[in-house]
């Protein structure tokens, strides 16, 4: 809203008081991992955004491959090793909904033990995956770079395709919860051309949006 320039990107070597999905704490200690956002001006609209959060994984995983970490993507915004939290992304929009827009892109990712977290997580270095943050960070930029600006000339559809490839728990038995309501267990079968979750329930086929939603194997 101060004008910072389109693709400024501020990175914290030690989080307090970072912020996940639905409320959630993230945390960083001193030096453990990569905490960062990154400030990206769209020629599209509010409206033209969806699936940027399954974009944004796409360009993680493809960094992190480029150093041997056999890396996951859980709806609709972590990032997975071994079946266990590695990455997670925040998207806060602002703009209109024809155009353009801003969005600020937050990304935490575990190169050591973050500390103490409330779930399950994966860090690089127990993984025997060596790299360095400089380094890593680099080819995390790179990546984002390249796939930013395809989204914004094409949209989630033309990644649609390489997202499924690297999805978890696709084609297996899932829980949504939501910050109201009950859960909803089905199978999930894929996304649509807007990112969206489409899950096969017991009522019949569907779709849910991101917001506040999380995905879970069944218990």
């Amino acid at each position: 809203a101060q004008g910072a320039p389109h693709g400024l990107v501020l990175a914290a070597e030690r989080q307090t008081a970072g912020r996940g999905r639905l409320g959630r704490r993230w945390q960083m200690r001193l030096g453990a991992g990569l905490t960062f956002s990154l400030l990206w001006r769209f020629e599209r609209g509010l409206s033209g955004l969806a699936g940027l959060s399954l974009v944004v994984g796409i360009a993680m995983v493809r960094a992190l491959r480029e150093f041997g970490a056999p890396v996951s993507l859980k709806w609709p915004n972590d990032v997975l090793l071994d079946g266990r939290k590695l990455a997670g992304i925040l998207i806060e929009l602002s703009g209109d909904a024809l155009g353009p827009a801003a969005v600020v892109i937050g990304i935490g990712l575990n190169v050591a033990k973050p500390g103490e977290v409330d779930q399950p997580v994966a860090n690089l270095a127990d993984a025997g995956i060596k790299v360095g943050r400089n380094e890593l960070m680099a080819a995390l930029l790179n990546q984002l770079a390249q796939v930013l600006n395809q989204f914004d000339r094409e949209g989630f559809s033309a990644f649609r395709e390489e997202w499924l490839g690297l999805a978890a728990y696709l084609q297996q038995p899932v829980r949504l919860t939501f910050s109201h309501g009950q859960p909803v267990d089905g199978m999930a079968i894929g996304v649509d051309e807007s990112g969206a979750l489409l899950v096969d329930t017991a009522d019949g086929p569907r779709v849910f949006h991101v917001g506040e939603v999380s995905l879970r194997p069944q218990p």
